[in-house]
Parts: structure tokens; C-alpha cells; sequence
């Protein structure tokens, strides 16, 4: 073995344990040499003795390792690139397809209560800003559960269980002694609730009413109650 540098294969993808045995042998054994130096991946690197690291007249030769990993280091920069770009496609594919769907009735069902912007028109969905919709819940995970409710119409009400057919609901009247209990009865005319007298249009009057209403869409506000583990 030298007395400057090991002479056992570099370390590679495959040879790790035999390499760390021969490095480990190598060091214990002690080289004449006071200083020690490694070169492994084109650097060298001192692993014994107290002396600088020697000025070199040039820099070192390129190993071949080192060659190759420099002329593809490019190709995998454009190959990333390359790859971020698709993502953003896909990524701006899909929301075009989302806005153009979101216009479609039959895409968002009869049920999908549509919230309009201040000029009248109805909202679309977007991601920017936390998105169209659940943005304005401020992370109050009861509260974006009741508006989910309300807004797809997907909700502990009468009308709800009636479709369903939602076994021990078959009493479909609302706490204030309304005969049918539905998404609109909540809103505009239930006499436990201060009622908006009409449908919401906009996203924050829907979330002001089931802020200053905890009842309403939640489990339980409904003349015969769910059976416990229903909701």
C-alpha cells in the first residue's frame, strides 16, 4: 500500500462496505508520511497530519467521475425544467377545465348553492389566495364543515334525510315546527334563527349568518334528532 494515498477502488454506488473496511485499515495503519492526502470525486482532501494542504501549480486533473457528472449536469437542469414546465400545464389545464365545468349546471347540480362577486357575476373557482370559497372560514374547521353543508346542500335538514331516505328521520319537520325543514327554510324563514329573509348571494353574508347561527346546518338542530353516531 502506499505511503501517500490507498490504492483500493473508490468508493462507488455498490463497494460501500468493502471500501469503509479498507479505508478504516488504511488509517489505523499509520503511513510513514506525517500528512495524508485523498483524492476521491477529484478533491483532495488531508485526513492526517498537521500540515496545510499543498498549493498546487494548477488545479487537479478532472477525474473521469467528475467529467461526466460535469456534462450532465446541464441535461439534468433542462431535464427538471423540462419537467416543471409539464407540471405547470397539467396544473393550468386543470383549472381551466375546473372554471369551464363550474359554469355547467349539470356539472354542479341542482343542489350547489351559487355565490355571485360584487358585480353580480357568479364566483369561479380559483386556488389563488387560499381559493373561492374556504378562504373566508379562517381555519374554524366547524364552520367550514357547516358551510360545506349549506352550500352543496349536503346537510342534517329534513329535506335532506327525506331524499335519502336516512334510516330514524322519518319525521322531517324543523325545530321551529315547520312541516319540511329545508336548505331555504333555514336561510329565510326559521323562527329559531335570525333568518336573512332571503338566500345568500355573497360568500361572507353566508358565513356572517352561520356565525351569529352555530345551529344552523349542524347536527342535531331538527325536531326528531339523529340517533347518536348519525353525524
Amino acid at each position: 500500500m502506499s505511503a501517500s494515498t490507498p490504492n483500493f477502488p473508490k468508493l462507488g454506488a455498490t463497494n460501500d462496505p468493502t471500501w469503509s473496511g479498507d479505508m478504516e485499515a488504511f488509517l489505523k495503519e499509520g503511513p510513514s508520511s506525517p500528512v495524508v492526502f485523498l483524492k476521491a470525486y477529484g478533491l483532495w482532501r488531508v485526513v492526517k497530519g498537521l500540515s496545510k494542504r499543498p498549493t498546487f501549480a494548477e488545479s487537479p486533473s478532472p477525474t473521469p467521475e467528475s467529467s461526466t457528472e460535469a456534462s450532465t449536469a446541464p441535461k439534468t437542469r433542462k431535464a427538471v425544467a423540462a419537467a416543471a414546465a409539464e407540471v405547470r400545464d397539467t396544473w393550468d389545464a386543470a383549472l381551466d377545465a375546473w372554471t369551464t365545468q363550474s359554469k355547467d349546471p349539470d356539472y354542479l347540480g341542482h343542489q350547489f348553492l351559487v355565490f355571485r362577486d360584487p358585480k353580480g357575476k357568479p364566483l369561479r373557482p380559483t386556488y389563488v389566495n387560499g381559493g373561492t370559497w374556504l378562504r373566508n372560514v379562517n381555519e374554524d374547521n366547524l364552520l367550514s364543515a357547516r358551510f360545506t353543508r349549506a352550500v352543496l346542500n349536503h346537510a342534517p335538514t329534513g329535506e335532506y334525510y327525506r331524499r335519502f331516505h336516512i334510516p330514524g328521520h322519518e319525521t322531517h319537520e324543523c325545530e321551529c315546527g315547520c312541516p319540511m325543514q329545508t336548505r331555504h327554510h333555514i336561510f329565510t324563514q326559521c323562527g329559531v334563527l335570525d333568518s336573512l329573509n332571503r338566500t345568500p348571494r355573497y360568500v361572507r353574508e353566508a358565513i356572517g349568518y352561520l356565525v351569529d347561527n352555530p345551529k344552523a346546518f349542524a347536527f342535531g338542530f331538527q325536531y326528531t334528532h339523529p340517533r347518536e353516531g348519525d353525524g
